[in-house]
């Protein structure tokens, strides 16, 4: 999955929800974090109704060769996203496997 935005200097988040539904209630969510002037960084989350949850063991086992990138006023990011989600602990396993329903 990759993803770009034009964006100021100040940071930025950009994020892709993936849902079955037009909602965003209870899905997964792919993030990239960008820092003023530091490195970004790439996340797997969930979206409740009104929070977002990080999952960290998610986002460590299933992203792989994630990147961040800033160049002339816009920000890239992207990752290989791997589809076997069988290895995560129960907690986490179930607010992705929905994806593949």
């Amino acid at each position: 999955m990759e993803a770009q935005l034009k964006v100021a200097d100040n940071g930025a988040w950009l994020a892709v929800g993936i849902s079955k539904d037009d909602l965003m209630g209870n899905d997964t969510v792919f993030e990239c974090h960008f820092l003023p002037k530091g490195k970004g960084s790439v996340h797997l989350s969930h979206n409740l109704k009104t929070t977002n949850l990080m999952l960290p063991e998610a986002t460590q086992t299933l992203l792989r060769d994630s990147y961040t990138e800033e160049r002339d006023g816009r920000v890239f990011c992207g990752a290989e996203w791997m589809l076997d989600f069988t290895v995560l602990d129960p907690s986490e396993k179930k607010m992705v496997e929905f994806l593949w329903c």
